[in-house]
């Protein structure tokens, strides 16, 4: 090799003697180089594997040179995609799991990879199905929880908007089953404040809202409840709980004009064309906001009208 200088590049691996020529050609032998391949260096060492939740500051990763020689950090185990160099390197905020890849040069030769693994979880978004409920007292929730992340866990604490409602308690699980009862005449309100968790990772905290409809009670006022032929019965329908409405059913005896149907009050004109006693019985349901309450009946006597006769009809005196 001949080079115009003291500096040699490029050599393989081997000895070499060393010559110096003058500007006249004179020669001085030196001593004898040798050239060996030291190897790469050792992979260097890097900082443990980190784990973060969706929105979490992140750590930034770092390494040392075992070599002193310059770190280059890489997104690929083929370490072809170069994303930074140095000590340093700010992770990627990114939800999921990155691999990162840390080497060391010293003089052209690259050391082999550290992996450095950085998780970020996402945030479970919490749901229900149903999303709200309306039932009637003494009945069962019935709330599928779910969520967009898989193996999501739930947790949930209660609220009522009054001490009427019960049955409701704090508790966790995939499934919201209590059943929940009210002594109020106004509906009522559960809610249900349900913590959705995956990998340890707490997401919002959402709402499912329960409605608790109290059971009517049906009562009934009647002006007579013995009445002539021929006469409209005066039933007043009422109940504890408001906008309750009514139906009915009658079962007749001996009588006619007395037909099922709705409404606040039954006035019919109730006939008996025989000469014994007939009644009336309706049977009374009352329901609100979807609940029916028991049923509750109501009794009409209905007296034939007499039918007078004289024996004889005329007589002559």
């Amino acid at each position: 090799f001949y080079q115009n200088g003291g500096l040699f590049a490029g050599l393989d691996n081997g000895n070499y003697q060393v010559v110096v020529t003058d500007f006249y050609g004179c020669q001085i032998l030196g001593s004898n180089v040798s050239v060996v391949d030291g190897g790469a260096p050792s992979a260097p060492v890097a900082g443990s594997n980190a784990i973060y939740c969706e929105g979490e500051s992140l750590v930034d990763l770092t390494a040392t040179a075992g070599s002193g020689g310059d770190l280059n950090w890489y997104y690929d185990p083929s370490l072809t995609i170069n994303i930074g160099s140095g000590s340093v390197l700010t992770p990627y905020n990114a939800v999921g799991t990155t691999n990162y890849y840390v080497t060391e040069s010293v003089g052209g030769c690259e050391s082999p990879s550290t992996m450095v693994t950085v998780t970020i979880h996402q945030l479970p978004v919490g749901f229900a199905t149903p999303a709200s409920q309306s039932l009637c007292s003494g009945d069962a929730t019935s709330i599928v929880l779910g969520s967009g992340v898989s193996g999501a866990t739930y947790s949930w604490v209660c609220t009522s908007s009054s001490s009427d409602v019960t049955g409701y308690s704090n508790g966790g699980g995939g499934t919201i089953n209590q059943t929940l009862s009210t002594i109020a005449i106004t509906p009522e309100s559960v809610t249900y404040h349900v913590i959705p968790v995956a990998n340890s990772c707490k997401g919002d905290t959402f709402e499912v809202v329960i409605t608790v409809n109290p059971i009517p009670v049906a009562g009934f006022a009647i002006a007579e409840d013995t009445i002539c032929s021929n006469t409209q019965t005066d039933i007043s329908l009422t109940s504890d709980v408001s906008n309750t409405s009514f139906s009915w059913t009658v079962s007749a005896s001996g009588i006619s004009g007395a037909n099922g149907g709705s409404g606040s009050s039954i006035q019919q004109t109730l006939v008996n064309s025989g000469t014994g006693y007939g009644s009336a019985t309706y049977t009374i349901t009352p329901v609100a906001n979807s609940c029916s309450g028991a049923s509750v009946d109501a009794e009409i006597t209905v007296n034939p009208v007499p039918d007078v006769s004289a024996m004889p009809s005329s007589q002559i005196i």
